[in-house]
């Protein structure tokens, strides 16, 4: 009896210990493919996350680039002393790169092309500004001389 009972109870082992292989392959398969999964999902929030983080900054610089704008103009305009006195219906986006950034070289062509006319007076504390002084001998007279 013992002899019947180890064949069925080996056959049976054997077929649990196939059982068993067969979900432990499978779990692996199932592990690879979850980390797959993992790792494609991952990839996905990120490219996600990188476009929602260029809107936001395209946004962001469309709504201050026109102030960024004019406050290089005028930044500008005082460095070279120039009187920048209405700039209400100048179309600032002209000064905008595609990236949304200020065009300092487009803004130093606009500054440049102004009427320079100093904001000071260019006269002022300088002195005698007429030609060289003729050199005259000088000779004190005598009182008597200077009644005469």
């Amino acid at each position: 009896m013992n002899s019947n009972d180890s064949a069925p109870a080996s056959d049976e082992s054997a077929a649990l210990l196939a059982e068993l292989d067969k979900w432990k392959s499978l779990s692996h398969a199932a592990n690879a493919e979850l980390e797959t999964l993992r790792q494609g999902h991952a990839a996905r929030v990120e490219e996600s996350a990188e476009q929602v983080r260029a809107e936001a900054r395209k946004a962001m610089l469309a709504e201050i680039g026109p102030r960024l704008v004019e406050a290089e103009i005028k930044a500008q305009a005082a460095q070279a002393e120039i009187e920048i006195t209405d700039l209400r219906f100048m179309d600032f986006n002209q000064f905008l790169t595609p990236e949304g950034t200020v065009n300092v070289e487009l803004v130093g062509e606009l500054i440049k092309s102004r009427n320079p006319k100093p904001l000071y007076s260019q006269d002022l504390g300088l002195g005698r500004q007429g030609g060289p002084i003729q050199s005259f001998s000088f000779q004190p007279r005598s009182l008597d001389a200077r009644y005469r």
